[in-house]
């Protein structure tokens, strides 16, 4: 979820710079691990529908633009789940009684109150807002609001503030291509329910949906996702339910290429097999990003980076393009993939009983975690260590199980 010595570690972090030392290289002792996704369409009737080719064509191209840009760590299959229904999907899961959701609801705007929800007007909103867009430099959100003087983060937050008002209200009067009104205000339009449905829900790694899911969690105020339509164009979740991903899983929002809403949706003269390859290589390896890799958003990355979430504000044919002229790696995101890398090669080692590796890479891979990923990085590193300390006691190193465990 977005709300995100001595000697022997040494010898530890000596083994991983050995066995991972560049961006995009994979040592051939290392096999990539093969994941099998299971992947399902949740639909509003409302709006157009992706086909089964139309599916197959988005998630090969993901594929491609996740082995250049990422690496060639993984071997991605896909299992087609089929389509429900928005409503049904809603229904047929039990989130709203479970610990996450309860936890997050006190963060959700309330839209049928607009600008008189209490939350918006609080010290807890904006203490919690101006700490949130502090990830980011001054000058990177000045671009999100040019119309607004940005030089500090009293008034990146008062521009924020004004932006979702607007946003919110037009966003109430949008219509599909038979004049009904798109939002009506349901649970599956909402991104605090979705959050909380997808870390309840037990069967699926990649949802794709054509929802007008609006951006309503207010811990969290994303400047890209506010200044742009307000909605939600892809997320990534906790599904601990989940482990094809690690106990994430993955959105991703058909409605800007296919929806045909007047402001929101594109009027494009291109092959529908162009739109479902930006949709595959622009948003789902985007997001798989997010999910597997923990890589969070970045406003200051080359404009070719497959994480650059300033370039979400540029038309997405452009930036699948910038994508595709460059296929290497970012070496900005290394630290995250490296990270990543060494915890797939302890789970090989744990898989081949050499236990006392595996707890050296888990141990060297903890190290190595960024200040700040995509999701909870406490949790993250929690688990990480539980593994090491179960490969070290399995290997009979009961000192290093209990200095890792000394250090919870």
């Amino acid at each position: 979820m977005r709300f995100k010595t001595g000697l022997f570690i040494l010898t530890g972090l000596s083994l991983a710079a050995a066995v991972y030392s560049e961006p995009g290289h994979v040592d051939s002792k290392t096999r990539p691990m093969q994941i099998e996704l299971q992947v399902v369409r949740v639909f509003d009737p409302l709006l157009p529908v992706l086909s089964d080719q139309d599916l197959q064509q988005v998630l090969q191209s993901s594929r491609e633009v996740i082995e250049h840009k990422l690496g060639r760590d993984v071997t991605l299959s896909f299992v087609d789940a089929g389509k429900v229904d928005l409503d049904a999907f809603f229904h047929s899961v039990s989130y709203q009684e479970d610990r996450v959701f309860k936890m997050i609801k006190h963060w959700r705007h309330r839209p049928e109150l607009a600008d008189q929800d209490p939350l918006l007007h609080s010290s807890r909103f904006r203490k919690t807002a101006i700490a949130f867009l502090k990830h980011y430099k001054i000058e990177k959100l000045q671009g999100f609001f040019p119309d607004q003087p940005i030089h500090n983060y009293n008034q990146a937050f008062a521009a924020l503030h004004q932006t979702y008002n607007k946003k919110i209200q037009w966003l109430k009067q949008r219509t599909n291509n038979r004049g009904q009104l798109v939002w009506r205000q349901k649970p599956g339009q909402s991104y605090v329910h979705w959050l909380g449905l997808m870390h309840a829900q037990k069967k699926y790694d990649i949802v794709i949906t054509n929802s007008l899911i609006v951006f309503d969690l207010m811990s969290e105020p994303y400047p890209h996702s506010i200044a742009k339509h307000a909605k939600v164009g892809g997320s990534s979740f906790s599904s601990p339910a989940r482990m094809a991903l690690g106990g994430r899983s993955l959105l991703v929002n058909i409605i800007e290429e296919y929806g045909q809403i007047e402001g929101v949706s594109k009027q494009r003269s291109i092959k529908r097999s162009l739109r479902n390859q930006m949709l595959g290589g622009f948003l789902l390896a985007h997001e798989f990003g997010h999910a597997f890799y923990l890589l969070p958003d970045f406003y200051d990355h080359p404009a070719d980076c497959l994480m650059n979430s300033a370039m979400e504000n540029m038309d997405a044919l452009a930036g699948y393009r910038l994508l595709l002229n460059n296929n290497q790696p970012c070496k900005q995101c290394y630290p995250w993939v490296k990270s990543k890398r060494l915890v797939l090669h302890a789970e090989q080692s744990l898989a081949g009983q050499n236990y006392l590796q595996a707890g050296r890479l888990f141990e060297a891979a903890i190290r190595g975690v960024p200040s700040r990923i995509d999701g909870s990085r406490r949790h993250y590193i929690q688990g990480l260590r539980e593994k090491a300390i179960a490969a070290y006691l399995q290997a009979g190193h009961n000192a290093e199980a209990l200095r890792l465990e000394s250090e919870k």
